[in-house]
């Protein structure tokens, strides 16, 4: 990220010199309110420009707001406590298989839509995708971006990439092999496969609206929240398939001769 106005300068040497290099990212909601549970940054690498920093962040856990401040600086000083995920009924591999398949579906009736909305030559709208940042793009603070990567890879892929970022010890040290035990004290997972199952988790949660990425932040079963990212593909495949049948089924029109009158 470009954060170019001069109280983001403060924030990070003191965030570099006194948090470990962390960060806080406060998630307004709608009515100017912000979220309890908002997630924990950590600063992989930063660099000042002849406006503001230029920094590349990860996000490695979640934490809950408890008291805030304004410094005098202009950025926020906030008290919070770490989230992690409590003790739940064990995830089984069907229930992974379900919503690695739910999403699956919605990718493919996706590009089927699209397919058929480009064979007509126009696009109506109303896609359930929405475009989604690359790793390594940079942002510039204060623009509108959805960041939301819907059905535009597969969710394996997705679960994958964010695996390879918490894995980046640094340009000065081998990668971690797994989700290993500096990850699973963060999130509170016992053992790497609980830490990989939550890890799903969120990337599925990741494609959904703004609205249940939030839900889904607080949430803390990781049980629930994979099953409420499955459902909420269940309902998003119906509504795609309605879509594509209903594309499917309007005629082509014609093209004129040139000589015919219309």
């Amino acid at each position: 990220m470009h954060l170019f106005e001069a109280r983001f300068l403060e924030l990070f040497v003191e965030a570099e010199a006194k948090h470990k290099g962390c960060v806080g990212q406060m998630l307004v909601l709608q009515g100017n309110g912000v979220a309890s549970v908002t997630s924990l940054l950590e600063i992989e690498e930063s660099r000042r420009q002849e406006f503001g920093v230029w920094a590349k962040l990860r996000c490695v856990g979640r934490v809950r707001l408890k008291e805030a401040e304004a410094t005098d600086f202009g950025f926020i000083r906030a008290q919070v406590d770490l989230v992690t995920d409590e003790a739940s009924e064990p995830v089984g591999k069907a229930t992974v298989s379900e919503c690695l398949e739910a999403h699956s579906a919605c990718r493919e009736l996706e590009e089927k839509l699209e397919k058929l909305r480009t064979r007509r030559g126009k696009d109506e709208g109303g896609a359930a995708t929405a475009g989604g940042l690359t790793v390594g793009e940079r942002v510039e603070w204060g623009h509108e971006r959805t960041t939301t990567p819907g059905f535009e890879t597969s969710l394996a892929s997705l679960r994958d990439t964010r695996r390879e970022m918490l894995c980046f010890r640094g340009l000065d040290a081998a990668p971690a092999t797994s989700l290993d035990e500096r990850v699973q004290s963060l999130w509170g997972a016992t053992d790497e496969d609980e830490a990989e199952v939550q890890l799903l988790s969120f990337s599925a949660a990741a494609c959904l609206g703004a609205r249940d990425r939030v839900m889904a932040l607080s949430e803390t079963d990781t049980l629930e929240r994979l099953q409420s990212a499955t459902a909420s593909f269940r309902e998003t495949q119906r509504r795609l398939a309605a879509e594509v049948a209903l594309a499917g089924s309007l005629p082509d029109i014609a093209e004129p001769d040139s000589g015919d009158d219309f």
